[in-house]
Order: C-alpha cells, then structure tokens, then sequence
C-alpha cells in the first residue's frame, strides 16, 4: 500500500527520511500544514505562531532553541530578499 501525502512527500524529499518538526509556510497553506504534521507526528500536539505575512507551525516536541533559529532564518532571509 502506497502513502500518497503531500506531507509525507515533502519531508522525505527536503528532511531525509524524517520530517521537520519546524516548519514556517505561507498564511494560505497552514491548513495543509498542519494536517501534514498531524499525519508525520500523530502523537504531537500542532502548534503555530505567527511570523510576519507567514506562519511557523511546530510541534510541542520540538526544541525552543530550533523554533527560534528557523524563525530567525526565515526573517533574516526575507529581510534579504526585501
């Protein structure tokens, strides 16, 4: 039986052979998000922030310290491209 999820596409194809616990996406595709996380992490709470014009979705597992590096990634990066 083959597992056809976006979720699981993205993560296999950007994260190895495991998924990201940290995710920052655009406000339009947080519903997909985290509906992916709850399918990679059934046993994690989903969480979500907001970062600027996007939204950085986590779960409870992940460490403060790679949500605030991820967050801080995204918004040296959109200042750059600013």
């Amino acid at each position: 039986m083959a597992l056809d999820h976006p979720g699981i596409d993205h993560a296999v194809v950007n994260s190895g052979f495991h998924g990201s616990r940290v995710r920052i996406v655009p406000l339009s595709e947080v519903e997909p998000a985290v509906e992916s996380m709850k399918m990679l992490f059934p046993h994690d709470a989903i969480l979500t922030t907001p970062v600027g014009k996007d939204v950085c979705v986590y779960t409870h597992n992940a460490p403060a310290s790679l949500v605030a590096q991820r967050i801080s990634c995204h918004l040296q990066a959109t200042k750059l491209a600013a």
